[in-house]
């Protein structure tokens, strides 16, 4: 996408040679693009028919794609969660034994 897009006269300046913060916008924009229900419907269609992407298919698509999210960001709580427990349970000074991680983690998917 730099390189399409890029009106730099110097390659110093082109392709991903630009600031480090902007390297991943254009492929940020089109994944987040590619979402928006008009577009799919613009870009998808049968590769026989040429019909567009039926608007329940989009929606399907589209509501696994939440769901898939939401997995990843429960994934990632329990991760951190475990994480917080190992760095924070054992105390030297008393000389306990931090939990198990996987009693912990038996104990946490049952709350998620």
């Amino acid at each position: 996408m730099h390189g399409m897009c890029t009106e730099a006269n110097f390659t110093l300046f082109a392709g991903t040679n630009v600031e480090q913060d902007f390297v991943e916008m254009p492929s940020q924009m089109l994944e987040n693009w590619m979402w928006q229900k008009e577009i799919l419907k613009k870009i998808s269609k049968h590769y026989k028919t040429g019909e567009p992407m039926p608007d329940a298919m989009i929606d399907a698509k589209i509501a696994k794609k939440a769901v898939n999210i939401a997995i990843a960001q429960a994934s990632q709580i329990k991760l951190s969660a475990v994480d917080l427990l190992l760095h924070s349970a054992f105390d030297p000074k008393l000389k306990n034994e931090a939990p198990h991680p996987n009693g912990f983690m038996h104990e946490l998917r049952q709350h998620i």
